[in-house]
């Protein structure tokens, strides 16, 4: 439903969507949506409709898009969505994986992640995809490393129990960061 604004709410933040947020730097994150108007949603579905997939897969692609937060997050577990699913259609857990993993192919990068590490795991995979000259091989696992398990420290910027725990020094500290 294109009027189910409540789930997706106004990507320039200004929706009333779950996932809402006040802070008004919301918006910078895709300027190019919030100067439109256009939903997330309504990106999201645009990229489904362009692309070749079954019906299945759209359907669960779609359902998947309805529960994100205004910040791309699917915050329900793949069983909750599991579970919104008519029992008669008898819908595989790998089947919704699969729609999942198409929906984090979507524009933005890193949209249906389930939290801030998934999100920043699958925006790494597209930097050292598309710009394989950025960094090292070396630099994108110490990256995935500091993403995967230690992005408290790095919250708390406890660089020198980072570095000890991943064996590098500064230089390679800042340049996976």
């Amino acid at each position: 439903h294109d009027d189910d604004g409540e789930r997706s709410g106004e990507w320039s933040g200004e929706g009333s969507g779950k996932g809402g947020s006040d802070d008004e730097n919301d918006e910078k994150s895709i300027p190019q949506l919030a100067a439109t108007g256009r939903t997330l949603r309504d990106h999201l579905m645009g990229q489904l409709a362009a692309t070749q997939c079954s019906p299945v897969d759209r359907a669960l692609v779609g359902l998947l898009i309805d529960n994100l937060t205004d910040d791309g997050y699917l915050d329900a577990s793949m069983e909750e969505i599991a579970a919104m699913l008519p029992e008669e259609l008898d819908i595989d857990p790998l089947e919704l994986s699969a729609a999942l993993r198409l929906l984090q192919s979507f524009d933005p990068t890193g949209v249906g992640a389930r939290d801030i590490s998934e999100s920043l795991m699958l925006q790494l995979a597209v930097i050292q995809a598309s710009e394989p000259g950025r960094a090292s091989a070396a630099t994108f696992a110490l990256a995935r490393a500091v993403v995967d398990g230690i992005l408290g420290l790095l919250a708390t910027k406890d660089f020198t129990k980072l570095k000890r725990l991943l064996h590098c020094d500064d230089d390679q500290l800042r340049d996976a960061q």
